[in-house]
């Protein structure tokens, strides 16, 4: 998420007089592109993927308005953060203030992003715990504050009239050091002390008498130094007071003294029969309540100290508050080794359960050698091992695998998988071995926090009966009716009226969580835990609840991939910021946003090159008559989806069937998955669509064909259910891929091209033209990941990335490259009148023709043009693309990267970001790969998609704990 707020004086006119005015816009594919955005309304704009939208919607319109911010500040300033460019176009006038969602909002989060930290909820009950809260002991329960003689007072002050009570201060007196002590309090004017349940009264002073030391040899000396020394408390008496009967003034001058002389500390003792909270000690057979209080944060029973409560204090992303233990994230990693005997593999198999490769192969080798020796059967089966082998291979012989530590002859002296896994963690850092440990590494929660993420200071910190976390373990329903019930006018409130506006600002936000649709969900909950949607729509909710008025909302895709349910909450929160005076500008394919807008831009006609115009500007009902627009055949039903070509009955085919699925909220359900079909799991967001998919149903079909699985999300079982008609010829499938919306593997200089690898055999080519071999250059030269021939600048990105401080970080072109990654010199080698920067600013279909005679790159460029990437120049940042060109360039991977076997493929929204006519061309896609045997589980809302479907899946019928059962299944009929 993006957010930037920019002061603009443009923006105090009335809106409906004037409109954005954008002329001659050339950013990115934009082709001089002249529009006008009426200020105060909704404009929704559409078009096929890769014609633009977000180079007009972000990279001029959200750009323009950053840099019109930092315009803004002093000529000092400026120099500091540097100067931002300006986009290419003739006039931008009229921007307000804007504030940018992505949609990749929340998806990068780190292992301490929640639900209330996104949405700044978290930051308000911080300032509510540092500045209202109360610090209560959590051993004895007493309520810890900074005591002065004033609270002293006031505590004894509701004594029963003739109490007898007594002021004193401790003293920590050693044994060798007591004529001293009663010399000095003697000399202060003090006459008594309380010792050893007595109270005695100090002697007059005297004059100690000088005696002959004896001789001591060292020996002794020392000994008697080292000797140790005893301590013991004296409560120095002050004042004997009687309750009722005692000066105000002789009360506070005696209980100022006795703070000070006791070092910040006071103890009351009241004698027994009184109200009198603390500990009962005895003195001279009477007993005694005694009660310490002191200056310092410090409980007067138990002893223990406590900070002062501020803000970073009870926050898990400062040092100050974040668990010792697990630093803030509430799990610590374990290595567990029990889910190795899930598989049906081989322990070689097992053990590499990521991609294999050199290091890895051999250190498994070097450890199977010696369990081989040891007498493990590592030549079977895992699951035919008996219990006392698979004890064996746990636990071993030994302590140590480190072949270092033991005799070379030592052969048998096996260390065992528990010890082996823990020494590799202790002392590798080969990625291949560091991907086997990935594997067994097991998330459990902290033993000291125990979840909270917080040291046990800012949990001692309670409003009423709560501390910070235990609050936030609520749902955005719950919290906001605490706050509220808090707020209670009367001597019972916890929040007094100078809460009122922390308060107010915390429950806007909770009230745009429970507006759009994710109010059950508890706030502590981890964004990496949620579905797409419920991420999507914890961001954008952080993004809605800003209280602006008159500002530009700039959204991109805020309902892809929802549910209609779940687009209608989205759509109203759009609809209430447009009615509050804002001008929002969405990116949308859904058509009810085009209905409800007041304006519709539609960019295009194609892709890449051929997008970048505006093929409408105007009323969404005149689109649909529009002529040479891509989105009115859709919209008036000229253009229908294309009919699948290989649609086939699957209730005659073989099916996967899965029981007890229980992955997060999944109700131990139990799922049929037709093979070589395509089926669609459906439902709202929350319902358990990718716990389903990518947790039960992967995990199960990866045990029934023998993969390793060393972390099963539960304990779902799979098996196969033969068709109608025959035997089930082997498994159906061979292999499981996963293409879901992590992040794309690789650094900020990855590429489309350097993804499906594809850009190795170009760089042979340039390495092999005359030019580069006169110059010694070889294919590191053109490789913008080495430092050969890369800008040394900017580092082969092409672009700068600018650390604004408190705002958003900025990235703007390389000034030395000018975005070509490469040194000057690199790029005067060219291959067929082309340089290496020029080849990688050309798209996939133009580079497929450009190196139509060399099959090893067209069959690489294959893989795009069959999932619809062909528009994507060969050389664009993986962080530009859309969630829907994430989708499919992972798909093109895994079609890059396979051996010919049937597989079944897992996709998780593959159509975010996408066009009904991009969606028509993904479709033929999974045609083609029906066809040649795969099987497809895909979770999708999309209604083109749900129209192909063979199969459906869905599940509900609500979110969250209202989810996670399943409301039909079957054939789409």
């Amino acid at each position: 998420m993006e957010r930037l707020v920019i002061s603009n004086s443009s923006t105090a006119e009335t809106a409906g007089k004037r409109a954005i005015e954008l002329r001659d816009v050339r950013v990115h594919n934009l082709k001089g592109v002249d529009l006008s955005i009426p200020l105060g309304g909704m404009t929704v704009v559409t078009g096929v993927s890769g014609s633009g939208k977000s180079s007009l919607a972000f990279d001029t319109l959200f750009t323009e308005g950053q840099r019109r911010y930092i315009e803004s500040f002093p000529a000092d300033a400026r120099r500091v953060m540097a100067r931002l460019e300006r986009p290419d176009a003739d006039r931008i006038d009229h921007v307000p203030p804007a504030i940018a969602f992505r949609q990749d909002a929340g998806r990068h989060a780190g292992p301490r992003t929640t639900v209330a930290t996104i949405t700044e909820v978290h930051d308000s009950l911080r300032l509510l715990f540092a500045r209202f809260g109360k610090i209560v002991c959590p051993d004895c329960g007493a309520v810890i504050r900074h005591e002065n003689a004033g609270t002293v007072r006031e505590a004894v002050a509701s004594l029963p009239e003739g109490t007898r009570w007594q002021i004193t201060f401790p003293r920590r007196v050693a044994s060798n050091d007591v004529a001293a002590q009663e010399q000095a309090l003697r000399e202060r004017g003090f006459v008594r002390i309380i010792r050893d349940g007595r109270t005695q009264t100090l002697g007059a002073a005297t004059v100690p008498t000088v005696q002959p030391v004896p001789k001591r040899s060292k020996r002794a000396s020392k000994s008697a130094a080292n000797e140790p020394t005893s301590f013991s408390e004296w409560l120095v008496v002050v004042d004997r007071l009687t309750a009722g009967k005692v000066d105000e003034a002789r009360c506070l001058e005696s209980l100022e003294t006795a703070f000070s002389q006791g070092d910040g500390t006071c103890v009351t003792l009241v004698e027994a029969g009184s109200v009198t909270p603390g500990e009962t000690r005895q003195i001279a057979a009477r007993d005694w309540g005694g009660h310490r209080f002191s200056e310092e944060l410090r409980c007067g029973h138990c002893g223990i100290e406590f900070i002062d409560p501020e803000p970073r204090l009870f926050s898990f992303h400062s040092p100050l508050g974040a668990c010792r233990t697990c630093h803030g994230t509430g799990t610590t990693a374990s290595l567990a080794a029990e889910g190795l005997f899930d598989s049906e593999a081989p322990p070689q198999q097992a053990l590499l359960t990521f991609p294999s490769g050199s290091s890895s192969d051999r250190v498994v080798q070097e450890f199977l050698s010696d369990a081989a020796a040891a007498g493990v059967p590592v030549d079977r089966s895992l699951s035919t091992w008996t219990d006392a082998e698979k004890s064996l291979f746990l636990e071993g012989l030994r302590t140590t695998s480190n072949p270092r530590k033991r005799a070379a002859n030592d052969k048998s002296a096996f260390a065992g998988l528990r010890v082996w896994l823990r020494e590799l963690e202790e002392s590798t850092h080969q990625p291949g071995v560091r991907g086997i440990l990935r594997a067994w590494r097991v998330p459990q929660t902290c033993p000291a926090c125990h979840g909270d993420r917080l040291q046990p200071a800012a949990l001692a910190v309670r409003l009423g009966a709560f501390h910070i976390a235990e609050l936030c373990r609520k749902t955005a329903t719950e919290l906001m009716t605490f706050l509220t019930d808090a707020e209670q006018s009367g001597a019972h409130a916890l929040l007094p009226p100078a809460a009122a506006p922390v308060r107010e600002e915390a429950c806007k936000r909770l009230r745009a969580l429970i507006d759009l649709g994710v109010g059950d969900i508890p706030l502590d909950r981890s964004l990496r835990t949620l579905s797409g949607g419920e991420t999507r729509r914890t961001a954008l909710a952080a993004t809605l609840s800003t209280a602006l008025v008159r500002a530009l909302y700039v959204l991109d895709e805020p309902a892809g991939g929802m549910h209609p349910v779940d687009a209608a909450r989205i759509l109203a929160a759009t609809r209430a910021l447009r009615d509050r005076g804002n001008t929002v500008v969405v990116v949308e394919h859904d058509e009810t946003f085009f209905a409800a807008a007041d304006h519709l831009v539609e960019i295009g006609p194609g892709a890449g090159l051929d997008g970048g115009r505006v093929t409408f500007s105007g009323a969404p009902a005149d689109l649909a008559a529009a002529p040479g627009t891509t989105t009115g055949p859709w919209l008036s039903g000229e253009r229908q989806p294309a009919p699948r070509t290989s649609r086939r009955n699957p209730e005659e085919g073989p099916r996967l069937r899965v029981t007890g699925c229980r992955t997060n909220n999944l109700q131990g359900i139990d799922v049929e998955v037709p093979l070589g079909s395509l089926c669609v799991v459906s439902g709202v967001s929350g319902a358990g669509k990718t716990s389903l998919v990518a947790g039960s149903v992967m995990g199960a079909a990866a045990r029934l064909i023998g993969r390793p699985v060393a972390r099963p999300a539960d304990d779902a079982r799979a098996e196969l259910i033969p068709p109608r008609r025959g035997q089930i010829p082997g498994l159906p499938f061979e292999d499981i891929a996963l293409v879901d919306q992590s992040p794309l593997p690789g650094s900020l200089r990855s590429t489309p091209v350097t993804s499906l690898k594809a850009f190795d055999p170009i760089r042979s080519l340039f390495a092999q033209t005359q030019d580069a071999q006169i110059r010694n250059y070889g294919p590191s030269h053109f490789a913008f990941n080495a430092s050969e021939g890369r800008c040394p600048k900017c580092e082969g990105t092409g672009r700068l990335t600018i650390d604004m401080q408190f705002l958003a970080d900025v990235s703007m072109t390389c000034p030395e490259c000018d975005g070509t990654r490469y040194q000057s010199e690199v790029l005067q080698v060219k291959y067929r009148g082309l340089n290496i920067a020029e080849v990688l600013a050309m798209t996939v279909r133009e580079a497929w023709s450009f190196f139509s005679r060399h099959p090893k790159v067209v069959k690489r460029l294959q893989t795009l043009r069959d999932v619809g990437l062909d528009y994507l120049p060969l050389g664009q940042s993986l962080s530009t693309l859309s969630g829907g060109e994430r989708q499919r360039l992972k798909l093109a991977m895994q079609l890059a990267s396979r051996r010919r076997v049937r597989t079944l493929f897992l996709l998780d929204e593959p159509t975010t970001g996408l066009h009904r006519s991009d969606v028509a061309t993904l479709i033929a896609c999974f045609d083609g790969l029906l066809a040649l045997g795969h099987s497809l589980v895909v979770i999708e809302n999309d209604a083109d998609v749900l129209r192909a479907a063979d199969w459906i899946i869905e599940l509900g019928p609500g979110g969250g704990t209202h989810g996670g059962r399943v409301v039909r299944q079957g054939p789409r009929e």
